[in-house]
């Protein structure tokens, strides 16, 4: 041990073992010094890092806690992080005493809510192990949504199914179902999805059942025995069938030379968006005449025409001044000096649709499930945007009722005909959720009630090759598939579900209803499934600012767009307002302003691209960023009201304030309602 002095000085010390004296060290002796060893020892800090290290070795294991058991607040056992600049160990111990935690080693004891487990009384000296939740419990962070709620959609050719005869027995018995049917003679008895829970599987098992014993089938004999005055679909039901049904006016339909633009414009600008229909077999169709022999086929040709006529520069898309209503009208349309007139662009189209009519007990094909996407895809800028909502949902309803939303149903159908149903069926469900968002509506179908595999990731003219080898099989050197980013938007518009049924619900679960924790795991939840989207972005369509391709560029500027809006949708109802100061713990309203710069970033830069390579106006900013712009927008406001901001940071808000702006400026030239919301914009930006 060194002596008081050697100690003192932080030098060399080995007693009186190398000095002259008995008593004293060399060092003493040397200089004349009182050699002593009265001083206690000083304990030594831990060496450098140590610290730095177990906080590390903390924080991961809070982190590890978090995803057990997320919601759960550990705070009032383990007490709250201390502060490392202003740490007082004083006023620290009193915090622990107040939350009635015992000095370490001892544990206040701790159970997992419900775990079943009553509390039960401990020494101060005892420890309280955490009860593991029962094996048989889901995790918590799964009974809502988990990490990769899409994985069950994705396509995997070396996926195994659950129980492969459970599959074919899903197929199987709906045939059964049908034939069944067919064999009582229905007339005008179309094919119905039936699912597990239809009373028919029941008569059906129960037919099986007789069949088995004494060779008596039930469906045969009652085809025999039935009184057709219940059976039979009677005459004023097949008359009010093909009521209001009308023939197609061709003189709207365009002529050759300006309908082939027209198609050419519908697949540049919304196909690339919505990718509903392939373009190859939908040219080959139109050029065939199907149109002429087909009702449903005509109706989805003018809604092409009506999707196209906003990107094409022709007074032949306008409504004719002729058609107006009243003299005032016919003058607003000859003489257009608000500019209005351009907003009538392919609305002749659809009022031709209207026209033609739409039986409500015909069952739907193919034709119809296009139809209501299109118009979806045509109202989504009008004054009526609120009508997709309604047109989505109907056509999810619809599309259960032939069975489309289950994987197994279409399996025997040709393989293009099951990827246009499987297109039809994610464009309707995307539109779904993009709308219920946009309006605080709950959705028509949950993730839960289909299994249907994404579109296939596949350009249109692989599709039919020719060889059954290499149809719907991308070449390796054919670079990122046009409908790819439509997938990954799909992935984000589950987690929009989750967000809907939980966050945003009317009648929230009882643990979510006032329970911080229950919101914030839910939270947490969601923000993880953000991040592994995040992860999964192929590089192709990672958002890159300076990337050359044009479609790509577009394409990964509208998805993440959506990415950042989604991530808003999560943490907005959580910003903390003077009503409701203390909300889940959570730095929301700073996750939305970051969310809300990037989504400005995006707009700008695809602003700047679109006037660098002289794009038509209005041509630049497709519609799909209107609610990202608009939402982004509000919160800004909000964030520059809030008054926790430097003068900078106030400054740099401003700016993506009136991006915000420009871009919606920008959206207005083809779009009405987004002339709606720049008027909105502007005046709330006066204040």
């Amino acid at each position: 041990r060194a002596c008081d002095v050697c100690r003192r000085k932080k030098i060399r010390c080995e007693g009186p073992m190398t000095s002259h004296s008995a008593s004293k060290c060399a060092s003493c002796e040397e200089y004349g010094f009182e050699c002593t060893y009265v001083e206690a020892a000083k304990r030594r800090g831990p060496p450098k890092g140590y610290v730095e290290v177990l906080e590390q070795r903390c924080g991961r294991l809070e982190r590890l806690l978090q995803q057990l058991h997320p919601g759960t607040d550990f705070i009032a056992t383990v007490g709250p992080m201390p502060d490392k600049d202003e740490f007082d160990l004083q006023e620290y111990s009193e915090t622990l005493k107040t939350l009635g935690i015992p000095a370490y080693p001892s544990m206040k004891p701790f159970h997992l809510s419900g775990d079943g487990s009553k509390s039960h009384s401990h020494s101060a000296t005892s420890c309280s192990p955490i009860s593991p939740p029962a094996a048989s419990a889901p995790s918590p962070s799964m009974q809502i949504l988990g990490p990769t709620p899409w994985k069950s959609f994705e396509q995997d050719p070396n996926r195994p199914p659950e129980d492969p005869q459970d599959e074919m027995d899903e197929v199987s018995l709906n045939v059964r179902i049908s034939e069944s049917m067919n064999k009582l003679d229905i007339r005008g008895q179309p094919w119905r999805f039936h699912g597990k829970a239809s009373p028919h599987h029941l008569f059906l098992m129960f037919n099986e059942l007789r069949r088995n014993k004494d060779s008596h089938n039930f469906m045969e004999a009652l085809s025999q025995t039935k009184r057709p005055q219940y059976w039979q679909v009677p005459e004023w039901e097949v008359v009010i069938a093909n009521e209001g049904l009308h023939p197609i006016d061709y003189s709207v339909w365009p002529d050759d030379e300006f309908a082939e633009q027209l198609i050419d414009a519908y697949f540049e600008f919304t196909n690339t968006e919505l990718p509903l229909l392939n373009r190859l077999l939908f040219k080959r169709q139109y050029k065939a005449g199907l149109y002429k022999q087909h009702h449903a086929f005509a109706k989805v040709c003018l809604l092409v025409f009506a999707n196209a006529s906003r990107f094409v520069d022709d007074d032949r898309v306008y409504w004719p001044v002729d058609d107006a209503l009243t003299e005032e009208g016919k003058e607003r349309l000859r003489t257009d000096t608000d500019g209005t007139l351009r907003y009538s662009a392919g609305w002749a189209y659809v009022r031709q649709v209207v026209k033609m009519g739409k039986s409500i007990m015909q069952g739907p094909n193919l034709f119809d499930f296009q139809v209501m996407v299109l118009m979806c895809c045509f109202l989504h800028g009008s004054a009526v945007p609120h009508l997709t909502w309604l047109l989505s949902g109907a056509g999810l309803r619809s599309a259960q009722e032939i069975g489309i939303h289950v994987r197994s149903i279409l399996i025997h159908a040709d393989p293009v005909e099951r990827a246009l149903y499987n297109r039809a069926f994610w464009c309707l469900y995307h539109l779904d959720r993009l709308n219920c968002a946009a309006i605080g509506r709950s959705v028509a179908l949950q993730d839960t009630d289909f299994d249907a595999d994404y579109p296939i990731a596949v350009d249109d003219e692989y599709w039919d090759t020719g060889d059954p080898e290499t149809d719907f099989k991308q070449p390796p050197d054919a670079g990122v598939p046009k409908v790819a980013a439509f997938i990954h938007t799909l992935k984000l518009d589950h987690i929009i579900g989750a967000a809907l049924r939980t966050i945003y619900a009317i009648n929230k679960l009882p643990e979510h209803r006032s329970d911080p924790a229950g919101q914030r795991a839910v939270v947490v939840e969601l923000d993880s499934a953000l991040n592994s989207w995040a992860d999964s972005v192929p590089d192709g369509l990672r958002w890159d600012p300076t990337r050359a391709d044009q479609k790509l560029f577009l394409q990964s500027a509208q998805l993440y767009s959506y990415y950042y809006y989604c991530q808003i949708l999560v943490h907005r109802p959580f910003i903390p307002t003077p009503k409701h100061p203390n909300t889940v713990g959570l730095p929301s309203l700073a996750i939305c302003t970051n969310a809300s710069r990037s989504i400005c970033n995006i707009l700008d830069a695809v602003l700047r691209r679109g006037r660098q390579h002289g794009t038509l106006p209005g041509h630049a900013m497709p519609v799909y960023f209107m609610l990202p712009a608009w939402i982004a927008f509000a919160i800004l406001l909000i964030s520059l009201y809030s008054g926790r901001q430097q003068p900078s940071e106030r400054e740099r808000a401003m700016t993506d304030v009136k991006r915000c702006i420009a871009a919606m400026k920008e959206m207005e030239v083809l779009w009405r309602q987004a002339g709606k919301l720049t008027d909105f914009m502007i005046e709330m930006f006066r204040e």
